[in-house]
């Protein structure tokens, strides 16, 4: 079993400066992040962020409806179930989300940024579609979009282990 803690924290705050950069790719500091990245990517496959610009009474936030929700009846979960007429968007349960082969010991709900159908051409026909929102808690889809909206540009994927 793996600890939460053992897992690297990566300050970002040099890639999230020079995001609008076309030459950010020669930046020194820009540099080093992509380095610890893909080594914690290699060496954990997974890692923390700081300097990421999103506030932690945010992040709390986020944390406290996400967690309501998948404290909800499996039933309530699955009324935003993910397949791939969703666009493999929704609600993954416990054990259904595989890592090489193996079950993982968590549950799952998968948010993209939703784009007009046909953007992407055929190639992207699986992943059209819009996000799929529970109608509970009630503040879950408001809080959520605000967060996807500060991580422009980033798939969210929001998981919570068992």
């Amino acid at each position: 079993m793996f600890h939460l803690d053992s897992f690297p924290i990566i300050d970002i705050s040099p890639l999230v400066a020079k995001a609008d950069d076309a030459n950010m790719a020669q930046d020194a500091g820009v540099c080093e992040v992509v380095k610890q990245l893909d080594k914690a990517c290699r060496e954990h496959g997974l890692f923390y962020v700081r300097g990421h610009g999103i506030s932690d009474s945010h992040l709390k936030e986020v944390r406290d409806v996400v967690r309501e929700f998948f404290n909800l009846p499996l039933e309530d979960k699955m009324k935003i179930k993910m397949t791939a007429a969703t666009g493999y968007r929704g609600y993954e349960e416990l054990d259904k989300i595989h890592t090489n082969g193996l079950p993982d010991v968590q549950e799952a709900i998968d948010y993209y940024k939703e784009f007009a159908d046909g953007t992407y051409g055929d190639k992207g026909k699986p992943m059209e579609g819009p996000n799929l929102w529970p109608s509970n808690p009630p503040n879950f889809k408001n809080v959520l979009k605000q967060y996807i909206d500060v991580s422009t540009g980033m798939n969210s994927t929001l998981t919570y282990p068992i």
